[in-house]
């Protein structure tokens, strides 16, 4: 038994080292380490569009450095299953079982193969968050790992850039390429990619590909308000698009412990109930960005609080609700809780129905 298995042990040794010495045999045409693939130059990025064999990604960018921002549109593609039936004539088992007494008369029909195929995507769109930023920082410019040239076909096989993956085109006011993506290096999850029509191939490190494959769950920002309560100066409550009581004014905002909220026209008297309230309003966060078919038609606005910093207005944060047809009954109606804000381009995101609420009791309080 101990000989099988060192037998065994050994044969699929030989299989590993001989597969990490294919590999190697085409990074033997090494050129260069640290060699600039992209430069979308001083214009910067404009737009970043992912499409591979099971999700897309498109990323469109404003801005440059810290006033960089991003938005995603992102989704899954839908995974069909399809049987196909087995060819009979071409089963062997099913031809033996014939001269079998037991089986006579019947025919044994060989189990269906299912093809996995993918439809149109189901797109959602959402602001970038921190992980998207930095994705777009790493394209300007992007440098690889190693770059290989003249390589052959079967190098082009093992690295997956005969049929390539996927693709990524990068558009800059330079003009534009598009990547071919290949397979994952042997070992790591850095990946193989070609610019279309190009002749090179470059290995690309994780972090820089990464992201795009999961963007629908990865580039997500949550965060509505994009502002620390630090830089938040003043805060309007509205309901129904109109002021309801006097501007509140950050007093202390630069002193977390000893700041406190009050009316403008008395800007010594704390106005604690506020405080808390306009704190959670910040502090909200994004559950989930709906999909176009999915996004809520019928949203009530239960009130806003529009947010003023030193130079000028940071934003609107909105907090709506739905009824929530499947939970909902005779003697109990129940809402689905929605937020939007400028951030999120004036769409509706979900949040917990628990924050929701609790948000809606707290206005009560306020406008007493």
């Amino acid at each position: 038994m101990k000989r099988t298995e060192t037998l065994v042990f050994a044969i699929l040794l030989v299989l590993t080292l001989g597969a990490a010495w294919m590999v190697r045999g085409a990074e033997d045409a090494e050129e260069e380490t640290g060699a600039v693939v992209f430069d979308p130059g001083a214009g910067g990025i404009e737009s970043m569009a992912w499409d591979d064999e099971t999700s897309v990604a498109t990323i469109e960018i404003q801005g440059k450095g810290d006033s960089l921002a991003t938005w995603v549109t992102a989704g899954k593609k839908e995974k069909i299953e399809t049987e196909i039936e087995a060819d009979p004539a071409g089963d062997d088992d099913s031809a033996e079982g014939a001269d079998d007494d037991d089986s006579a008369g019947e025919t044994t029909q060989p189990a269906p193969e299912i093809e996995i195929t993918y439809g149109e995507p189901t797109l959602r769109s959402f602001p970038g968050n921190a992980t998207a930023k930095k994705l777009v920082e790493s394209f300007s410019p992007l440098t690889a790992l190693r770059e290989f040239d003249k390589l052959d076909a079967d190098a082009l096989t093992q690295m997956g850039l005969d049929s390539p993956k996927g693709s990524l085109t990068v558009t800059a006011s330079s003009g534009s390429v598009t990547f071919e993506i290949g397979e994952k290096s042997y070992g790591s999850s850095d990946t193989y990619v070609r610019v279309k029509g190009k002749g090179s191939v470059f290995l690309v490190a994780s972090k820089d590909l990464s992201p795009l494959r999961g963007a629908e769950n990865r580039l997500v920002e949550r965060v509505l308000l994009d502002a620390e309560t630090k830089d938040v100066a003043d805060a309007t409550l509205l309901v129904g698009g109109a002021p309801v009581g006097d501007k509140r004014v950050h007093q202390g905002r630069h002193d977390k412990n000893n700041s406190f909220w009050a009316p403008v026209g008395a800007p010594t008297e704390k106005d604690s109930v506020f405080g808390g309230f306009v704190d959670k309003v910040i502090g909200l966060r994004a559950s989930s960005y709906p999909t176009d078919e999915d996004a809520p038609a019928e949203v009530e606005s239960v009130f806003a609080v529009a947010f003023g910093g030193e130079s000028g207005a940071l934003g609107t944060v909105e907090l709506g609700r739905e009824i929530d047809a499947d939970k909902s009954s005779d003697e109990e109606t129940v809402y689905a809780y929605f937020a939007r804000s400028d951030r999120t381009r004036n769409r509706w995101a979900s949040i917990s129905r628990a924050s929701g609420a609790d948000l809606e009791d707290q206005l009560n309080q306020v406008v007493e």
